[in-house]
């Protein structure tokens, strides 16, 4: 139920000392049945946030939640040419980011082929391949990514 109640507002927290308004939706005044509200947070931050929301009556007087933390990866962002490949298999990612790249067979083998590796950039040699599928594995900073590549005739 409500009872003047004129919004509410959900707040976003990195430290829980500082609290930023994530969004302000208006409430239903006064009401005896069920209100269900939804909502995203369009630009969430990395790593741990915390919220609440904090209810604010017509007279202005507001109440506040507990504090809910909300762990979220970094995104990792890879990009594997061509797709499908022949010779050449390159992995590219922003700078600095990137770990280790593997291939793997489809029975989860771990194959073993010349690279060439720079900062943001690994370059598989893939020549002694045979056509078909393959699984590669690359770990950044941000985290793993893995994905089914397939090697053409």
């Amino acid at each position: 139920s409500e009872r003047n109640n004129a919004t509410f507002t959900v707040e976003r927290s990195m430290d829980l000392n500082a609290w930023d308004d994530v969004l302000v939706r208006p409430g239903a005044g006064n009401s005896q049945t069920l209100l269900t509200y939804t909502d995203l947070d369009d630009d969430p931050m990395p790593g741990t946030s915390y919220y609440r929301l904090k209810q604010t009556d017509t007279d202005g007087t507001s109440t506040w939640s507990d504090a809910v933390p909300v762990h979220r990866k970094a995104e990792v962002h890879v990009i594997i040419h061509p797709v499908p490949f022949q010779e050449l298999l390159v992995v590219d990612t922003p700078p600095d980011q990137l770990l280790s790249v593997e291939i793997f067979s489809m029975n989860g083998q771990r194959l073993s082929v010349p690279q060439q590796r720079g900062t943001d950039r690994t370059t598989l040699d893939t020549s002694v391949l045979p056509a078909g599928s393959y699984v590669i594995s690359v770990q950044t900073v941000n985290g793993p990514y893995t994905t089914t590549v397939v090697k053409a005739q």
